[in-house]
């Protein structure tokens, strides 16, 4: 049966509403009917009778509202401390629509002299005494006992057990075959080509059985909530940027990309146009006038080493620039990147000392 609507009787939102789903409310023209004059008189003193009451219950709506609102910043406010907190770092920016650009000349107000550090007081070390300051004999050991693990595993019939001497020599030869290119790697062991130092150090199967079975860690040991695209060879690249990290920084110092060469299957693989070689995998480097890598990131997508709340606020290129000038030190330094890394909130950071760099000059490229 529909419901019927009186005038004069005051009916509530909520109430109207849950008489409108049950489907009572279909009879809206049945309505008493009277003197038009009469009712809008009535209904007029009704709302000026009301009108205190309403006035204070729109208040008090009101005074609720503030307080629910006020609460929920006083939430997001305590969220932000406490990441924060996590990242052990605070960060003041300025936001977007609060920039504002003026033309103002350069000027250089603060010193800016630096002393460039000699990395090696002495006669020049020999290229192997170089290579094993970034691959220490700790590095071969890991890699032969991985190799041995590898190859139980897999149950290759007939796979001798490896040492540390023999993972040097297979090392070696990849180097050497970096430097004498041939189209295919069995060629260096043909008779035709008398290639010594592959013909007299190990024969090819051997090579290709431990190039097969080269491993730097246990993959049964790998942990479930271990996301590292790079786990199997992390070993490696964690002993080069350990020494990286030794090296004193020199005056000029610069953020750029830099792509591995890379043609298999691997699921952070780019292409990247322009670039010497457009496939491969991304690092980010942090070099010097020189050349010397002083510090590096690899690209991985979502897995990298970036805190999550600095990335929001300032985006990944201006992420990975301030995550690689934390390696900056002392005072003086000049860091150059280019527009692919720039944005205002960074340079606002960099600017500050934010990132211990109180007298940090920062330059732009094109």
């Amino acid at each position: 049966m529909a419901l019927k609507l009186e005038r004069g009787r005051n009916y509530k939102v909520i109430d109207f509403l849950e008489h409108l789903v049950n489907g009572e409310l279909s009879d809206l023209d049945c309505l008493d009917s009277g003197n038009e004059a009469d009712e809008n008189e009535r209904r007029g003193t009704e709302i000026r009778d009301s009108g205190d009451a309403c006035m204070h219950e729109e208040l008090e709506v009101a005074a609720e509202v503030e307080v629910e609102e006020s609460v929920v910043t006083e939430d997001q406010e305590e969220i932000t401390v406490n990441r924060e907190e996590d990242d052990h770092e605070q960060m003041t920016i300025t936001r977007k629509h609060e920039i504002k650009w003026r033309h103002r000349p350069f000027t250089t107000i603060i010193d800016t002299s630096f002393q460039n550090h000699l990395i090696y007081k002495r006669h020049p070390m020999s290229p192997y005494k170089y290579f094993k300051q970034y691959v220490p004999d700790a590095l071969f050991d890991l890699m032969f006992d991985s190799t041995n693990i590898h190859a139980m595993q897999s149950g290759t019939l007939g796979f001798i057990p490896t040492s540390s001497g023999e993972i040097r020599t297979l090392i070696g030869l990849h180097l050497a075959m970096g430097v004498m290119k041939m189209p295919r790697i069995s060629m260096y062991w043909e008779a035709g080509m008398d290639i010594g130092i592959f013909r007299n150090t190990m024969c090819r199967d051997r090579f290709f059985q431990l190039r097969t079975h080269l491993h730097l860690v246990n993959n049964l040991e790998r942990l479930a909530e271990n996301n590292d695209v790079f786990y199997k060879v992390c070993p490696f690249y964690d002993a080069i940027r350990r020494r990286c990290l030794e090296l004193p920084l020199e005056e000029n110092l610069c953020v750029d990309e830099q792509m591995v060469p890379f043609c298999g299957s691997l699921s952070i693989k780019q292409y990247v146009k322009g670039k010497p070689h457009p496939w491969g995998v991304k690092i980010y480097f942090l070099c010097g006038k020189s050349g010397m890598a002083y510090d590096f990131l690899l690209h991985q997508g979502a897995t990298m080493e970036l805190s999550e709340h600095f990335k929001k606020q300032l985006g990944l290129g201006a992420e990975v620039v301030y995550h690689l000038s934390q390696r900056i030190t002392e005072a003086n330094n000049k860091l150059y990147f280019d527009n692919y890394f720039t944005t205002y909130n960074l340079l606002e950071l960099l600017a500050v000392g934010s990132v211990a760099l109180p007298t940090l000059l920062y330059s732009l490229t094109k």
